[in-house]
């Protein structure tokens, strides 16, 4: 199989979704050229109405050496901006770096802790210190050693680690960056065209189920009456976000 390349992922993202996708990958070939030296490999970026795993604005599914690479991105069909912004898409890129490199690429991994701390030093100027997650032993109310918590290891000199959950969600919650919305495109306008093209596709499989409801039934009439309904439903809500001013 050929090569994926960055004209191919911008093809690819551009028939998806549009203005949107364009965007979304020259920003991704920026912050490869900036943060990682170019050396990431270009990989199909992804949008989707369904937040993954329940929680995830994002997620980074990636093989280095099979296919199913893919940086998903979340919209929400029930918002009218993006959830994920160009923070999450960096993010993702760290992800794929240590994927590539064929290290650990967890929250938790010492590869993800050193280069979040380069990152945040390159865009912020501020040095911070990430320490591996440890358990300790803390002393109760009586004097007595109690119950064992979980912490961030502190630096050998002494300097405090950002918490386990600022490591996780870095790098939003309070580390000073905001590299702005996804792509850059105002939400406004883009988010209700990709919207209105997945609403257009549930109610062509509305209209599709319609079409062979009760195959062999000779019901014709009440066939022909559903078929009226779900097309104009398909026809409005694709219209609400196509109409004139979206």
């Amino acid at each position: 199989m050929a090569k994926f390349t960055l004209v191919d992922m911008e093809r690819f993202a551009t028939e998806a979704w549009g203005e949107l996708g364009t965007h979304m990958v020259k920003k991704w070939a920026e912050f490869n050229e900036k943060y990682f030296r170019g050396k990431l490999r270009p990989v199909p970026l992804v949008i989707t109405n369904t937040l993954p795993f329940g929680k995830r604005i994002a997620f980074c599914s990636y093989s280095p050496d099979t296919y199913g690479r893919t940086i998903t991105i979340n919209l929400p069909k029930a918002h009218t901006v993006l959830v994920a912004d160009n923070n999450t898409l960096l993010d993702e890129m760290v992800h794929q770096m240590l994927f590539e490199r064929g290290e650990p690429a967890g929250h938790d991994s010492e590869g993800w802790r050193r280069k979040i701390m380069r990152l945040t030093k390159m865009i912020t100027g501020k040095q911070i210190w990430v320490g591996k997650s440890i358990t300790k032993r803390v002393e109760g109310s009586d004097g007595k050693l109690g119950k064992v918590i979980r912490i961030s290891k502190p630096h050998e000199d002494g300097r405090t680690s950002i918490t386990q959950m600022e490591i996780a969600r870095w790098p939003h919650d309070g580390m000073g960056i905001d590299l702005g919305r996804l792509g850059d495109v105002t939400p406004s306008f883009t988010a209700r065209k990709v919207r209105a093209r997945a609403l257009a596709g549930d109610h062509i499989m509305k209209l599709y189920r319609a079409m062979i409801w009760k195959r062999g039934s000779d019901r014709l009439g009440q066939r022909t009456s559903v078929l009226a309904e779900t097309l104009k439903e398909a026809k409005e809500k694709f219209e609400a976000g196509y109409g004139e001013g979206n």
